[in-house]
Parts: structure tokens; sequence; C-alpha cells
């Protein structure tokens, strides 16, 4: 095993972004073309394709520029170099010093397996005619922010399966192909979950107070959905539980005893008030809900009072005459 000699071994390296903790110098993306030269002088390290030797001092720019210009280095080669520095210096997810072993058997082919053998990592090959470039790609964080993204923006999971979106997410990076929608709704989904509901976890418990808003709603099958949802600092909003409704009435006992295990679960004493529209059943929960918990304040919903106001003040004579007229001047347009 061969040594790579630094000024200072305490330092961080500017060659590779890693911390230098060790005798030898960590190897970075950009120093899989070197091997060091033996010398009592200033360190260098010499190419390993053309034989050039170059100072270790020298910085990533410069040893950039030079892989770049380095006609011996084969495209394919250059091009895994110089994408796994720059994804390096975004990521910074490598942890561990990896020093190369100089001995002859050692390949660059196993040097790129060995620098990049960490657990969520894939090395994707294209075989070209010479050689065969390796990319990094991190697929399980990549297939979360795929599927994170499909639930934020209410897309279909057929929205994977369209040609233009695949050309697309090629276009950006050619070496991640996007997963089956099976693998997404199983495994994926399930990661997903748990992340996020590890996140309202962590927020209801920072929050100092926390208002409960309910309200019911009807699915594009036609199913009657119930959700809760927390409110918090800033407006925060996060929901923490839907409930399907088909075959049981949604009676005040029935809410009242959907609500209470929320209530229970996250602390009656940190909920300031419950917040539901005015339909009948809700408003005989509130009262049964205010009788039990006298510290919670029962709220309306004002933008449900706001469409029952507006709905009654249509219904006057005076704004149906105006109505009617109006329609008429838009038909007659």
């Amino acid at each position: 095993m061969s040594n790579w000699p630094l000024p200072n071994p305490d330092v961080q390296c500017l060659l590779c972004t890693l911390p230098t903790k060790s005798t030898g110098h960590p190897i970075g993306p950009l120093w899989q073309a070197f091997s060091p030269v033996p010398t009592d002088k200033k360190p260098k390290a010499r190419c390993i394709f053309c034989n050039h030797d170059k100072p270790i001092s020298g910085t990533a720019a410069v040893i950039s520029s030079y892989i770049k210009k380095c006609s011996k280095i084969s495209l394919d080669v250059r091009t895994y170099l110089l994408n796994a520095y720059q994804f390096q210096q975004q990521k910074n997810v490598i942890n561990s010093t990896i020093i190369r072993d100089q001995q002859p058997g050692n390949s660059l082919d196993e040097s790129i397996a060995l620098l990049m053998s960490t657990s969520n990592w894939s090395i994707v090959s294209t075989q070209s005619d010479n050689n065969i470039a390796q990319l990094p790609i991190d697929v399980y964080e990549s297939n979360q922010l795929l599927l994170e993204s499909i639930i934020e923006g209410g897309a279909p999971l057929s929205f994977m399966d369209a040609k233009k979106f695949k050309e697309f997410v090629c276009s950006i990076n050619m070496h991640y192909n996007v997963p089956a929608r099976k693998q997404l709704t199983t495994k994926v989904l399930n990661n997903v979950y748990k992340k996020v509901q590890t996140s309202v976890q962590k927020f209801i418990c920072k929050s100092e107070w926390i208002s409960i808003a309910t309200d019911g709603w009807t699915n594009i099958c036609q199913d009657h959905i119930i959700n809760f949802m927390t409110i918090g600092k800033n407006r925060r909003t996060e929901l923490v539980k839907i409930k399907d409704t088909f075959g049981e009435s949604q009676t005040s006992t029935v809410i009242f005893r959907d609500l209470e295990d929320i209530l229970i679960r996250i602390g009656t004493e940190k909920i300031n008030a419950i917040i539901t529209d005015e339909a009948a059943n809700y408003i005989r929960m509130k009262a049964m809900l205010t009788q039990k918990y006298s510290n919670i304040l029962a709220l309306p919903c004002t933008a449900h009072e706001s469409n029952l106001l507006v709905a009654d003040m249509l219904k006057h004579k005076y704004m149906k005459l105006t109505i009617n007229l109006a329609t008429k001047i838009i038909t007659y347009l």
C-alpha cells in the first residue's frame, strides 16, 4: 500500500474534499488517474495514462484541466472522473477514507469500484468501443424524490409511463432508469410514508400548541373521506389521518370518537382549538367536545360560513333579479 505524503494531514484535502485524518492521501475521483511518485523532494503524482508527473499541491481546477487535456485518457474514463468529482462535491456523502492500492495487479476499474462501494449507491455502466464509463447514482433518494413529486403534484402514477417523461429524465441523466409503478407503490411508498410520518411527529412534538381541523369530501371514486389536519405556528398544516367512512354513518358520536383518539395521541393539553364546518353533526360533536374538554375552543370554519352567507344573499329577490338580468346580457353577448 503506497501512502500519499501531505504537508498537513489534519486539513481538508482541496483535491477531493475528504478530510485527511490518516497518514495517507484520501483518493478522490480526480486522483484515480494518478499514482504517487517516490521522491524526497516536493511530492508528485504520475498520470497512469501518459506517465506525466504533476505536483500533488495542484488545485482541483488544475488537475481537472489536465484530465480534460490529456490525450491518453479515453472519453469514457474522462467523463467518469470529472462527473464523479462533481457529483462528490455536490452530495458530499462519501464519509470514509479510501487509499488506493498501487500494486501492479490493481486496475482503475477496481479502484473505481472500491471508491463507490457505499450502501445506497448504484454503479451503472455504459459500454463504449474501448472503455466502460461508470457514474454514481443515489437510486434510493432519486426514487423517493420522484414519488414525492408525483404525490405533491397530484399526478397519476401512469405519468411515469409517459414516453416524453422518460425522454425528459434521460436528457437529465441517461443512467437513471425510471422505476416500475409496482416498485414505487410498494417499497418506495412505504419508505416515503415512514419519512413523512417522522416529519409530522417532529412537527407536533416541537409545536407549543396545535389546532385540529377536520372536513369531509368525496374522491373521484365517490368514496366519502374525512381528513384530520394539525395546524401549528406560521400556519403550517400537516395531515395526520384520513378515514374512509364507507359503511359507517357519520353521527356526532362517531366523529367525536375519531377526533378524541387524535386528541389523546397528540396530548389534550397541547390542543387549543378544533375547527369544523357547520353541518348539524359537527355542531353536536363540538358541543360534546367542549363539555368534556373545557380548555379546547370549538371554532367554525370561516370559509364555510362565508359560503353559506353568500348563498343566502343570492336567494334574496333583488339579487335574483340582478342575476337574471346579468344572465340575459351574457347570453346576448
